[in-house]
């Protein structure tokens, strides 16, 4: 048998079945959804082990609950569904000037320009500037009290309470590694809050010129072409202060960038919230099939849903495995097609 036509087979079937091998298929509230590399869709997060969040320009992470629309920014490590709003609810200051002005919110032009710390704290820290902070911020108050009240009982059935990074981040960073770093070295727990900095940053696809604060500065009007959370001519804030500064935070603008805004400003609202993934979900995910939940899972001795770890997972369902089948068979095609060609080759030797 010619070692040439051995090696033909092989390559011919690792071209067309090995590429199976590349897929890797998740599952969010039983939906099976595949993991890209490109374009728009699921990524996982190269700054945080067994996280993923939706990249691209308009990803199918459209999510109807309780009748309103979410979208789906990201699922954590531990398998909890991060939403935001599909929509604004209404401009808000972030915190009035003179609203706090003791502690950490009396350093700087806080008490002047509204402070940019997110919670009641004894110690915050950003930069040059420290101190207690002596209550939540206005907007804090409003989303966690009337805001959520406002909620109907089977969205608050779902949310979770979630520790949030709140920590400042500085201008023209160029680690987007070292900013979550900086972000997740404050934390809250709550209910409802808003995005960061760096959630805006990891859900644009083109990572290679719009990876970092300052890339997305420089091509602001590349990058928000590739960006599901930019909204054209709209300014809505972020959860994130502003790097040493006491009264700035950064806001999301409507030419794509992101720059830093007093507190005290008027800008629009955008909630988000964790649910657990303890869910049940139809539909694809596009605007016009959203995402739908199901009812709940609840505790039967409690009647509350709780959260259970991760049902982000790798290729476990009978659906999911097909994938394997097919590989499979393509290997014996491949054992199959060798022997016959020994064969072949064998008995035109034997004629001769």
């Amino acid at each position: 048998m010619k070692v040439s036509r051995v090696l033909f087979c092989i390559v011919i079937g690792l071209v067309i079945f090995c590429p199976v091998m590349g897929v890797k298929a998740l599952s969010i509230g039983g939906i099976d959804v595949t993991e890209v590399s490109s374009g728009d869709g699921l990524y996982a997060d190269s700054n945080e082990n067994g996280r993923y969040v939706y990249k691209g320009t308009n990803p199918n992470n459209y999510i109807k609950l309780g009748g309103e629309m979410w979208r789906i920014v990201a699922i954590e490590s531990d398998g909890t569904i991060k939403l935001v709003k599909d929509s604004f609810i209404e401009k808000r200051t972030f915190d009035q000037a003179g609203a706090r002005n003791a502690g950490y919110c009396a350093l700087g032009s806080a008490s002047t320009e509204g402070c940019n710390a997110w919670f009641q704290t004894n110690n915050f820290v950003n930069g040059n500037y420290n101190g207690e902070v002596s209550a939540n911020a206005q907007l804090n108050t409003y989303l966690n009290g009337e805001y959520y009240n406002s909620l109907n009982s089977t969205v608050k059935n779902y949310i979770v309470a979630y520790d949030w990074g709140v920590g400042s981040v500085t201008s023209n960073n160029t680690n987007l590694s070292d900013e979550i770093t900086s972000e997740n070295s404050v934390t809250w727990n709550g209910n409802v809050a808003l995005i960061s900095h760096s959630d805006y940053m990891r859900a644009n696809s083109n990572i290679s010129s719009c990876g970092n604060d300052k890339d997305n500065y420089d091509n602001y009007q590349t990058c928000r072409t590739t960006n599901w959370l930019y909204v054209s001519s709209s300014y809505y804030w972020t959860l994130t202060p502003y790097g040493n500064s006491s009264h700035y935070l950064w806001v999301i603008c409507g030419a794509g960038t992101l720059s830093s805004y007093s507190a005290g400003s008027s800008y629009d609202v955008r909630p988000s919230i964790h649910i657990t993934p303890e869910i049940d979900l139809t539909g694809s995910g596009t605007e016009e099939d959203p995402y739908t939940v199901d009812t709940p899972s609840e505790n039967p001795d409690s009647g509350v849903t709780e959260p259970t770890p991760s049902q982000v997972v790798d290729v476990p369902s009978t659906s999911q495995s097909a994938p394997f089948v097919i590989l499979l068979v393509g290997f014996a095609a491949i054992v199959i097609a060798i022997i016959v060609i020994a064969i072949v080759t064998k008995t035109k030797r034997a004629k001769k």
